[in-house]
């Protein structure tokens, strides 16, 4: 595990702290101790409970696993719903812009093309490559008869 997820994990135990308890219950113990389990024992975390969590200084990572939380645990079938939903259109959008900017047909592009070579000399090449082995097996062949 990454040390950004080990801090993370450490913003986030603190925060459950602020929890009332009838949130904490909505979270399963197993979830809580893996936390606990993957934290920083090393990172020192500075969390002002008088501001709110957008104000805070946290880690994306910290937002995101507080977003899970969110989602998973706390918040309505509703509500979770229209997040999942919410994000597999984000996801769906930032697909189709990866699309967009890796199209297949620039990926696959003849490296002749880039390297403005024409046609005309690269088949000229392969040509005089043919014909150099051509010749070379004909040698071969007349070497094969002369020993026998």
């Amino acid at each position: 595990m990454t040390k950004e997820y080990r801090e993370a994990f450490t913003e986030v135990n603190e925060i459950l702290k602020y929890f009332n308890k009838d949130l904490l219950k909505k979270i399963p113990k197993e979830f809580i101790e893996n936390i606990k389990e993957n934290m920083s024992t090393t990172y020192k975390v500075i969390y002002d409970n008088t501001k709110s969590l957008n104000e805070q200084n946290i880690k994306q990572e910290t937002r995101a696993i507080l977003s899970i939380i969110y989602r998973d645990y706390i918040c309505d079938k509703e509500t979770k719903e229209k997040i999942i939903q919410k994000d597999r259109k984000e996801w769906l959008e930032l697909e189709e812009k990866k699309k967009e900017e890796y199209k297949n047909t620039e990926l696959f592009k003849s490296p002749i093309k880039n390297q403005n070579i024409s046609n005309d000399k690269y088949l000229k090449v392969v040509e005089k490559q043919n014909i150099i082995i051509k010749i070379i097996e004909k040698i071969k062949e007349i070497w094969r008869k002369i020993r026998g």
